[in-house]
């Protein structure tokens, strides 16, 4: 039986942070450096209603020929099946990374999203290194540009220099994936990596965007960078079509094995990649608030605020971290776009390195001081 095309229209918005009580210890999301580790991940409320198991087969395939294809190039978009039960995916490594590389971080997906998103009928799943996305064919798009998750590193860069520097850099970042002019694997124009001066940018487009949407796309990226993590020294902004990462070095970009190029591009190679995954680890070293959306259809979405927060929102529960043996669920009883994300632990002492940068054009005022322990949800469906 076919699965109602109206039914399948969800966008939701989940901005997540968590107080601590007392001296304890509390939950929070952190990653490493490791091209496999996970960043986020966005799973449809909505399940396969697919008794003769039809979808869950046509994903299965999907998910083998992703994963074939991955160990030949960086980027790829398939469908599986036949209408009404056809499914569409697509992954993409990071444009540093070799085919050998890609494949590695792509085969580690399918049973991860297994595990993340069971049965659900869209999904992303974003590692460090790649991410893979699926949807049942008849989803409704959202555009290139929306913002998807973000972190901003903790320590902070006074003056006027940083910010003439990260600004430089951006601009370089924004015409360099249009113009093929940075390092990695394979030269890809929608991939970038260089620095200028003492920051270290990189920029990436779906393989499939046109040269000049992709340095829309990532001037975008670049511009959440700058309003929402302001003099943060790192930071990640993930949109629907692009990415964005930056580190900022007081001292100068350092030369990790095969040195960064400097003005133009970067170094291909073993430093390219090595300089991409040091980004990422700062950034999320200093990781102080974790927001995504997933285009997954048109809105929905669910928004974590303090106890101040405005009646604007209605109040449906509180955040009950539940303990376990590697480390601690929350749970949301009311909601079914959350389902048991999991988290590692960080002690009282270091939560206070780590400040709370909420997404400004999603509840407005700053709210980083604020004891957060309420979760308050508006939902649309169309």
């Amino acid at each position: 039986m076919g699965l109602p095309r109206n039914s399948l229209s969800l966008l939701f918005v989940s901005l997540f942070s968590v107080s601590i009580f007392g001296g304890g210890s509390f939950t929070f999301f952190t990653i490493a450096a490791d091209d496999t580790n996970l960043v986020f991940k966005g799973c449809a409320n909505q399940k396969f209603q697919d008794p003769s198991g039809v979808y869950l087969q046509n994903l299965k395939n999907l998910m083998s020929t992703l994963v074939s294809q991955s160990s030949q190039k960086t980027f790829s978009t398939t469908s599986s099946g036949e209408d009404p039960y056809a499914i569409m995916g697509l992954y993409q490594c990071r444009g540093d990374l070799t085919p050998s590389q890609c494949y590695t971080c792509v085969s580690k997906i399918p049973e991860m999203r297994d595990k993340l998103c069971g049965s659900a009928v869209a999904a992303r799943v974003q590692l460090s290194g790649c991410y893979l996305r699926y949807e049942v064919v008849g989803f409704k798009q959202v555009p290139g540009t929306e913002f998807l998750y973000k972190v901003c590193g903790s320590s902070r860069a006074r003056g006027t220099e940083f910010e003439s520097s990260r600004d430089a850099a951006f601009n370089m970042a924004e015409n360099g994936v249009k113009s093929g002019g940075g390092g990695g694997g394979g030269g890809s124009s929608l991939f970038y990596t260089g620095n200028y001066q003492s920051v270290y940018v990189l920029g990436q487009c779906e393989g499939d965007l046109a040269a000049s949407d992709c340095g829309d796309c990532v001037k975008s990226a670049f511009e959440t960078a700058k309003d929402d993590c302001g003099d943060s020294v790192s930071g990640q902004v993930y949109l629907h079509k692009c990415y964005i990462s930056y580190s900022y070095y007081s001292n100068g970009v350092p030369t990790i094995s095969s040195p960064s190029g400097t003005g133009a591009g970067a170094g291909a190679g073993t430093g390219t990649r090595q300089h991409a995954q040091r980004t990422v680890a700062i950034a999320v070293g200093g990781v102080a608030a974790l927001g995504f959306i997933i285009g997954l259809g048109t809105v929905g979405f669910l928004v974590l605020l303090s106890q101040r927060a405005t009646t604007n929102f209605t109040d449906h529960s509180t955040l009950s971290p539940t303990p376990s043996a590697s480390g601690s669920k929350l749970f949301c009883p009311t909601s079914g776009l959350i389902n048991a994300v999991k988290f590692n632990k960080i002690s009282n002492a270091n939560l206070k390195s780590r400040e709370n940068h909420i997404h400004k054009s999603a509840l407005g005022p700053d709210l980083s001081n604020s004891p957060l322990t309420r979760i308050s949800m508006l939902k649309f469906v169309e």
